[in-house]
């Protein structure tokens, strides 16, 4: 695991723990099978280059990311704000160590585009692939990560984690 992983793992188990003891009331009767209670919520958006090799592009790719911290773990929701640029995105591969989406078309102002993205944020890698009229959007995850489950929301790719204290 590089320190950068751990870092990051390490952060969020503080910061769930943290919240959990804060807001946890004093006199609270306990029962028998509680539902998850958020106790943190976080949100970030981060704006990514891509790299124009011809056509007209994008200039470039938002990923956002929504944290909720439960007792135990939390759950991370991240989105590619995709749907600018690609139509009607779909999952193709959905391994705990890859998970990837394809757009066979683009709208017509970049269906010339030939265009590619790589960057990482907080220990995920994520690709961008805009070529022939369609996109490949491949995400990488953590290996502190447990892939739960994959959507397309309002057209944007979608990829929810959770991980555990």
């Amino acid at each position: 695991m590089t320190s950068q992983r751990l870092w990051f793992l390490r952060a969020i188990v503080a910061v769930v723990a943290v919240v959990v003891v804060a807001q946890a009331p004093a006199t609270a009767a306990p029962t028998p099978f509680p539902s998850p209670q958020v106790q943190n919520e976080s949100r970030e958006s981060k704006t990514f280059t891509i790299v124009r090799g011809a056509g007209t592009c994008p200039k470039a790719v938002t990923v956002a990311t929504h944290a909720k911290g439960y007792e135990g773990g939390a759950e991370i929701e991240i989105t590619a704000r995709t749907n600018a640029f690609a139509v009607a995105p779909r999952a193709v591969v959905t391994k705990p160590s890859r998970i990837e989406f394809v757009a066979t078309k683009l709208k017509p102002e970049y269906g010339s585009c030939e265009a590619t993205a790589r960057f990482s944020d907080a220990g995920n890698r994520y690709q961008l692939k805009v070529h022939a009229g369609g996109m490949r959007f491949i995400i990488l995850p953590s290996a502190e990560l447990t892939l739960m489950r994959t959507s397309v929301a309002a057209g944007n790719p979608t990829v929810t984690f959770g991980v555990a204290d």
